[in-house]
C-alpha cells in the first residue's frame, strides 16, 4: 500500500506469497520453504515500476540475498509462463487454479504476504458512489481473494 502524502490508503486483504517452482525443481516436493533457500536462483519478477518487483526485491534484501532477475514479465500469468517453461522461480500470489508445470510453495518468511486495498487522493471528497463502491468492494474483498485474510 502506499505511504505517500495526499495519498488516504485503506487496506482489505493480506494475501500470502508463494514460491512458484518449476514442477520438476528440487524444492517442489518441499510443503514450504523459506525464502532464502532459492536465493541461488534465477527469478522471473515483475517488471520494475510495478508494487509486486519492489516487494519480491525487499523479500529477497530482507531473506539475505538479491535476486538474480533472468527474466521480467508484466503480467502474472506471463510470469507464470516463464516459471512453466523452467526459466526461474517466481514469488507471486497464489493461483486460484492449478498452473501445469507449476509447484507453489507457502514461504515460511513472516512479511511474505501483499496487502491489497483501495487508494485515493486525501483531498478530495469522495462521491456517494465511490463511497458506496468502496464498501461494496470491502465487504466481497474475501472472495475476490480467497487465500487472503483481513488486513
Amino acid at each position: 500500500m502506499p505511504d505517500e502524502p495526499g495519498i488516504t490508503a485503506r487496506p482489505l486483504v493480506r494475501e500470502p506469497l508463494r514460491l512458484a517452482v518449476p514442477g520438476r525443481h528440487r524444492l517442489a516436493g518441499r510443503g514450504s520453504v523459506r525464502l532464502a533457500e532459492a536465493a541461488a536462483e534465477h527469478f522471473v519478477m515483475a517488471s520494475p515500476g510495478y508494487g509486486l518487483h519492489h516487494l519480491v526485491t525487499a523479500l529477497c534484501e530482507s531473506a539475505g540475498f538479491t535476486p538474480h532477475a533472468a527474466f521480467h514479465g508484466s503480467e502474472i500469468a506471463t510470469i507464470r509462463g516463464f516459471v512453466a517453461a523452467g526459466l526461474g522461480v517466481a514469488v507471486l500470489p497464489p493461483s486460484r487454479e492449478e498452473t501445469p508445470g507449476i509447484t507453489e510453495l507457502p514461504l515460511e518468511d513472516p512479511d511474505a504476504f501483499r496487502t491489497i486495498g483501495l487508494i485515493h487522493a486525501t483531498a478530495r471528497t469522495p462521491s456517494p458512489v465511490v463511497v458506496d463502491f468502496s464498501n461494496l468492494v470491502a465487504r466481497r474483498s474475501q472472495d475476490c481473494f480467497p487465500h487472503s485474510r483481513p488486513a
